[in-house]
């Protein structure tokens, strides 16, 4: 017999009759011959799901902090608390760390839901090779394969059903379905139908709940329905949702618009005649107080933090003044005596 393809491809089993699909994947009844099996197993290789590399919880963590909104918010938490602002420091630190819990707990959850899907899978299968019925390691199976299922039995590769005997499959893990899900051999579907209503086919890491029944492997490993799953869960790059596309999106805006705003502003000063260094944040409070010589002489002092009044004490070597507001009188200041008529 000639092995099949190396991947058969979304070839509709459950669309053909028990004969159709035997001849399809070149077996029969008596199965695939022991040589035969060696070499479709060198073409498919083992029936088992691929292993991804795990990350340190570590470095997983600190992954949900590399998008550039995120950047540019760690930033402004940094000039914040430079300029003394520490509850806004606080409040935009307290939203980064609450993003990477968010993004840390659906990986991991992830991972963890990738070896679940793992745990599936059977650890042998009952199979009939040259005639013979007997028990092998579930990962050498291979596409034409025939398996033996009943009742208890953890089904160990996709397979279109051949015989069946009140045969019925839990296909919770992959269809959602609450009950078991009654099996017919005799039954053909559409080749549309989802697998929802494949009543002729069993998947991988499914449970028959009752009855026993005969199957020819139609697919292992990642090309069947579990591995399917498993391929999307443990997907490397990740596919970005449109939500994430729309947040890096508005992160490059905003960081462009950021520079272009400050570049504006910088331009502006040098254009009025500001000096580079005349917004320096190292410059001291007294430094920064605005000259007498710049008010009219009847204006009250001007206060550093833009609050008329007068010092309560002339200020020496830089020190920092205390501000009275205008308008309100001291009881020991002097008056000035009324002019003589």
């Amino acid at each position: 017999m000639t092995p099949p393809d190396a991947n058969p491809g979304p070839a509709p089993f459950h669309a053909y009759p028990a004969s159709r699909a035997l001849e399809e994947l070149h077996s029969g009844a008596r199965g695939l011959s022991p040589d035969e099996a060696r070499e479709r197993f060198a073409v498919h290789g083992p029936n088992r799901l691929q292993e991804k590399a795990k990350q340190s919880v570590l470095l997983l963590f600190a992954r949900q902090f590399t998008d550039l909104l995120i950047v540019i918010l760690a930033i402004a938490a940094a000039i914040s608390g430079i300029l003394g602002e520490w509850l806004d420091a606080a409040a935009i630190m307290a939203i980064i760390i609450l993003n990477g819990v968010i993004g840390f707990l659906q990986e991991y959850r992830a991972e963890k839901t990738l070896e679940a899907l793992k745990k599936m899978t059977a650890p042998v299968a009952r199979v009939i090779r040259g005639g013979t019925e007997g028990m092998i390691d579930a990962r050498d199976l291979v596409p034409g394969d025939i398996v033996l299922i009943m009742e208890g039995d953890r089904v160990p590769a996709d397979g279109r059903l051949l015989e069946t005997v009140a045969l019925e499959a839990d296909e919770a893990p992959l269809t959602g379905e609450s009950v078991p899900v009654p099996k017919d051999a005799g039954m053909v579907c559409e080749a549309g139908e989802t697998i929802h209503y494949h009543g002729n086919m069993v998947f991988l890491g499914t449970v028959i709940t009752r009855g026993r029944g005969k199957a020819v492997v139609t697919a292992t490993g990642m090309r069947t329905e579990l591995g399917k799953i498993a391929r999307v869960v443990a997907e490397e790059p990740k596919v970005a949702t449109p939500l994430q596309k729309k947040l890096e999106y508005l992160g490059k805006q905003l960081s462009s618009a950021a520079l272009i705003i400050v570049g504006v502003i910088f331009v502006v000063g040098l254009a009025r005649g500001l000096p580079p260094s005349g917004c320096s944040l190292s410059r001291s409070p007294s430094q920064l107080r605005p000259s007498r010589r710049a008010f009219p002489p009847w204006s009250p002092s001007p206060s550093p933090w833009g609050c008329s009044g007068w010092p309560e004490s002339t200020p020496s070597s830089g020190a920092f003044p205390r501000w009275r507001p205008s308008g309100l009188q001291r009881s020991s200041a002097p008056t000035r005596p009324a002019p003589s008529p």
